[in-house]
């Protein structure tokens, strides 16, 4: 009789009553960063830096995509930041799916990616989550949710999910259909634009999101500060011409093909000035080449005073990139 009312006990108590542990419902986190270096061996530049910032909303999340691009070229393609931002229906949680980044041990955190003597990689992509988990901050690499999540040769994973996809629906998010802004590239010229105090964009420029691209040759921190100074344009400026000066000169455009050769300096001229004021038998004399392009057929159709008729004019040119050129 004793016995069977244990066993009914039993019954009714469940596991915690054969001193298992009962279930827990566990909670998503409802926010996370993202991280992706994007990187090839062709450039420059040679890494893009993406930050996808998620938050929750009323309606579901705020998604927020920062891409961060090093300079490919410091006198004509410096360093640029753009942002985009798009309102989803789906929340954090649903985003993560299947995925809680809670739920990974300690010990399986501090794993290190498995070494591959024979491979090289030329061109890929590095993920890394940070979330946080209570009181904890966790920062949780693409190699972390495939050792966990996914186990090669033990027949089904736990789920067909990995890190690189949720970027990918990251950049559905943004992509054309949801966005509720364009693509903004900072700093734009001559506009003090309202995204620079934004809350990415400060957390940008005070270093919140370096830890993301731990080990990167460039910190985006570093990247964000410098996009927003423009080099200056190159310019061309009429030094001197003796004993005349024109009247309101028309300069010679900087020529294309000097400018990517990363050629500047001076050339300089002589003319003789008809009874129109208009400069014949123009000679260059001296400077690049590459810089004269152009140049002749421009101070020919310059006007000189009329006492400069019959008068032999000397003059300068000074071609400048206003930029920092490396030399040999």
């Amino acid at each position: 009789m004793r016995c069977g009312v244990f066993f009914a006990l039993a019954i009714l108590l469940g596991p915690s009553a054969r001193g298992q542990s009962p279930q827990v419902n566990r909670t998503l986190p409802d926010q996370f960063e993202i991280g992706r270096r994007t990187f090839w061996d062709f450039g420059p530049p040679f890494n893009y830096y993406d930050i996808f910032i998620v938050r929750p909303t009323n309606e579901g999340a705020s998604v927020e995509r920062i891409i961060v691009t090093p300079p490919a070229d410091e006198c004509f393609a410096p360093a640029k930041v753009e942002i985009t931002s798009a309102a989803i229906r789906s929340t954090p949680a649903d985003l993560l799916g299947p995925m809680d980044p809670c739920e990974i041990p300690e010990k399986v955190l501090r794993r290190k990616p498995k070494n591959c003597k024979n491979c090289a990689r030329f061109s890929g992509a590095d993920e890394v989550m940070r979330v946080r988990c209570g009181t904890q901050t966790r920062i949780i690499r693409a190699h972390i949710f495939e050792d966990y999540w996914f186990k090669p040769g033990a027949g089904v994973p736990k789920t067909p999910f990995s890190l690189m996809e949720l970027v990918n629906r990251m950049d559905q998010a943004v992509g054309p259909g949801v966005m509720d802004k364009p693509m903004i590239t900072l700093p734009e010229e001559g506009n003090s634009s309202s995204n620079d105090d934004s809350a990415a964009l400060q957390g940008l420029n005070a270093g919140k999101y370096d830890e993301l691209f731990e080990g990167a040759k460039d910190k985006v921190s570093d990247l964000y500060r410098a996009a927003q100074t423009h080099p200056l344009a190159p310019s061309v400026r009429l030094v001197e011409s003796i004993p005349f000066t024109p009247d309101s000169p028309i300069l010679p455009k900087y020529p294309p093909i000097a400018r990517a050769a990363r050629v500047e300096g001076q050339v300089k001229f002589t003319a003789t000035i008809d009874s129109l004021g208009t400069p014949n038998l123009v000679t260059l004399e001296g400077g690049n080449p590459l810089l004269k392009l152009g140049v002749r057929e421009t101070i020919e159709s310059w006007k000189f005073p009329e006492d400069a008729t019959n008068h032999e004019i000397h003059g300068t040119i000074e071609f400048l990139l206003n930029c920092h050129v490396h030399r040999p």
